[in-house]
This record gives C-alpha cells, structure tokens and sequence, in this order.
C-alpha cells in the first residue's frame, strides 16, 4: 500500500508540474507571438491556434539555455569569483577592525576603522539598513537604464510596411528596425544578452534585498517592493524582446493553383504568415498587402522555397 501511495503522489506531483510547466510555456509563447506580430505589422489580423503559443513558449526556453550557456557562463563564473573575493576581503577588514587595536593599522584606515567599531553590536539591523542602501543605489543606477533599452525594442512595429527614408525618429528605435532591415542577427543577438544581463542583475539585487531584509520581518515586502517591480517587468519584457530581435523572420514561399480566372493576374509567389483548415493568410511584398483566402478559391498550395521576409538591404539611418 506505501508503494501504491508513493506512486500516486509522485503521479500528482507531476501532474501538477506539467500543468505549471504548459502554463509558463503558452504565456511566454503568447508574449513572443505578440511582439513579433507587432514588430511586423500583424498583432490583430489573425490568432495562432493554442498548440503554436506552447510550441513558441518551448523554443523561447530552450534558445534561452543555448545563448545563456555558450554566452554568460564565462561571465557569471568571472562574477562568482569577484563576489567570493570581495566577501572575503570584507571579513578580513571586519576582523581586523573589531580584533585588532587602531594603534597598529595604519593612518588611512584608523578613521575608517573607527566608523566601523562604532556601529552598536547589539544591533545588526544597522548594517542590513547599510547593504540595503548600497542595493538600492545599485538598482537606480545601474538597473534601471536597461528599463529604456526595453522599451526601445518593444516599440518598434509595422516593419512590413517599412520604406527606405522610414526609420523612427529616436536613435536607439531606429537603430533596432536598421538591424532587423538588415538582417544583422550577430548585433540583434549582442543586443538580446544585453537585456538578459539587465534581467540577471535584477535578480541579483532582489535576492539579496531578501536576504538582507530579514531583520525587518513585518516590512519586508515593502522594503523589497522595488526590486520585486524591476524583476517582474523584465520578466515579462525578456520574451517580448526575444519575440522582436531574435525570433526568426523566415517564412515559406508559396505559390497556388486557382479555381477562378479573377485570381490568375495575382503575384506568382507570396510569403505564407498562417494556415489554417479554411484560409491562409499571405504577404505580398511587391504589393505590400496582407491578403486572405479561402481555401475554396484554389486548389492547391506549394511550398517553393524559404526566404526571410526583410530581403533587401537598406542604407544607414
């Protein structure tokens, strides 16, 4: 019978985890599918089935891992050693100003060492209202700029439409749509870390707000709260953004056979957008039109090849 019950439990247990699981995934796959039909000029024209979103949601996650794993090692593991150096100069100096008498440190850091014994060791609070400071001075800063690099990338829209002589007319927007123009995933992708790095320090910052926090048990929701905003916002903004710089924007060439006359003078080829049981929704680039079709207007679809649908290159803005 234990048997039996461990085995439900396990069972419930995963249950519940695949459910968590396939809820992250569609929510993260319905951001990614917004903002790059934003980007693109098509949020509202059509809905992807449900399965699409989870399917976005997993490749989401996995390209993450990827870019995290042969980018960012090297960087948080530089950092680890920095944060484990600093941790323990900081206990050797604290050591050395409460054990040691002032008379054998040296002239510069008497007066310092001063400062520091003059803290009550009675109340440990003191140094938490301290680190909690320095956080908070870190978070203005050096977190909150990446705020606007998100928000430069999450307003770029309508690029299908896009003419040579269009580009925004803030710099950091207009150089985001260059790039995409262009093309140029190598810079699309270095912009991408950037943001993830934002996304890393934030996380820092809170996890260490929650454990300095800890005297302050009755306020400490409070005390976190801006750092708890900061890292939800990025949270939320990271697949948008992946949904704008790194998701591909490759499409399927397709050409028809027509059932009526009326259609025969229509573009040889279009790109396919979505396909569903009664229509499918094409690109016209020559046109620039978005058009949609019945499946009973033709009668049948092929598939001629894979192109991008920013094809040509442009000047610089």
């Amino acid at each position: 019978m234990e048997l039996f019950r461990g085995i439900a439990a396990f069972i419930g247990w995963l249950t519940g985890s695949v459910a968590g699981m396939a809820a992250i995934f569609y929510a993260c796959g319905y951001l990614v599918s917004r903002a790059h039909l934003k980007m693109l000029g098509l949020f509202g024209l059509f809905e992807f089935p449900k399965e699409r979103y989870l399917q976005e949601g997993g490749k989401f996650f996995a390209v993450l891992a990827s870019m995290v794993i042969a980018e960012l090692l090297p960087l948080l593991v530089l950092i680890l050693y920095m944060l484990t150096a600093i941790f323990l100069v900081s206990i050797v100096f604290v050591a050395a100003c409460h054990w040691l008498p002032l008379r054998t440190l040296p002239d510069r850091c008497r007066k310092l060492a001063s400062i520091v014994k003059a803290f009550p060791k009675g109340k440990p609070w003191l140094w938490s209202l301290w680190i909690l400071f320095c956080l908070a001075y870190a978070l203005l800063f050096f977190v909150l700029d990446y705020y606007n690099d998100f928000a430069a990338v999450l307003k770029v829209s309508n690029l299908l439409y896009h003419s040579s002589g269009g580009f925004s007319p803030l710099p950091d927007i207009a150089r985001i749509e260059h790039w995409l123009l262009e093309g140029d995933s190598l810079r699309l992708h270095s912009y991408f870390l950037h943001l993830l790095k934002g996304e890393f320090l934030a996380l820092v910052l809170l996890t260490a707000a929650w454990y300095t926090t800890a005297p302050f048990e009755k306020v400490r929701l409070w005390l976190i709260s801006p750092f708890l905003l900061i890292v939800t916002l990025y949270t939320l903004f990271t697949p948008m953004a992946y949904g704008v710089l790194v998701h591909p924007t490759k499409c399927a060439l397709v050409s028809f056979q027509w059932k009526e006359k009326v259609f025969e003078k229509a573009p040889p080829v279009f790109f396919l957008l979505n396909k569903t049981d009664k229509e499918v929704v094409v690109w016209d680039e020559v046109s620039q039109k978005v058009s949609c079709f019945s499946a009973e207007v033709f009668e049948n679809m092929q598939v001629v090849g894979l192109q991008a649908l920013f094809s040509k290159q442009t000047q610089e803005p």
